[in-house]
């Protein structure tokens, strides 16, 4: 009679652990890797508090270069949504099946400046920083790899100055990396995003023409959570836009502050 006590004991425990744990689980609240290009690290990490008080969808933020997150991504790395700063890595993941072309949106764009250091006087026009006697260093993301590179060197191979600069340039891991430079006087000048320079301590020069296409931020979900869907969605609704305003990015076509 005891050993069959202690029998019921035991299998009443099991029961009232298996059913903590799947209460739990119940409650638990659901997550997101967020991987975030590098220039979007300040507006994401804005809207996901937003987000995640009105959702209570955790978000973990994971910024970095555009290209170096899509060769995480294809490695195997668990992002459950892409945030890129141009098409191609986008493009270059949904071609070896992450994500599905239906599913890519375009959510923000941004312009290209030339920066100098804050209390410097070694340039006060475009010209003067290109100019061949000019000597100074300019820091760039690396235009091989990195889109705000990329879209550097389309530009200025498309007015015909690339080549004479070429030699004086400085890449850096990301845009950010390339601002840092120009911050701490490693460098004269950079070429970064108009929304990292209007939050760095530099000095705007002047603004490059746009690139073609022009400078758009891309986001792709991977897998099917529906998670995933809604803050893509909220990126594009009037919070997520009233947020990209006040940090200065443009908006997609048919969109507006």
């Amino acid at each position: 009679m005891e050993r069959l006590y202690r029998i019921r004991l035991c299998l009443a425990a099991l029961f009232l652990t298996a059913g903590l744990l799947v209460s739990a689980a119940s409650f638990a609240k659901p997550s997101l890797n967020l991987f975030v290009a590098a220039s979007l690290a300040d507006v994401v990490t804005e809207i996901a508090g937003v987000f995640e008080v009105e959702t209570g969808i955790s978000l973990t933020i994971v910024p970095a270069a555009t290209s170096t997150l899509a060769r995480q991504i294809a490695a195997g790395a668990p992002a459950d949504v892409f945030l890129s700063a141009d098409m191609e890595w986008v493009d270059w993941l949904v071609g070896r099946n992450f994500g599905k072309p239906g599913d890519i949106q375009v959510f923000a764009g941004n312009g290209l400046v030339v920066v100098a250091v804050l209390n410097s006087t070694a340039a006060d026009s475009l010209p003067d920083v290109f100019d061949r006697a000019n000597s100074s260093r300019i820091a760039i993301a690396d235009p091989d790899h990195v889109p705000a590179g990329r879209y550097a060197r389309q530009v200025l191979e498309a007015d015909g100055r690339w080549r004479q600069i070429a030699g004086r340039i400085v890449p850096a891991a990301n845009v950010r990396s390339a601002l840092r430079y120009v911050e701490t006087g490693q460098t004269d000048f950079g070429i970064v995003y108009a929304t990292d320079a209007a939050a760095g301590t530099v000095r705007i020069v002047g603004q490059l023409a746009d690139p073609d296409p022009p400078v758009r931020y891309v986001a792709l979900p991977l897998g099917n959570r529906p998670e995933a869907q809604q803050f893509i969605r909220f990126l594009n609704g009037p919070a997520g836009t009233r947020i990209f305003c006040s940090h200065a990015f443009r908006l997609p076509q048919g969109r507006a502050c």
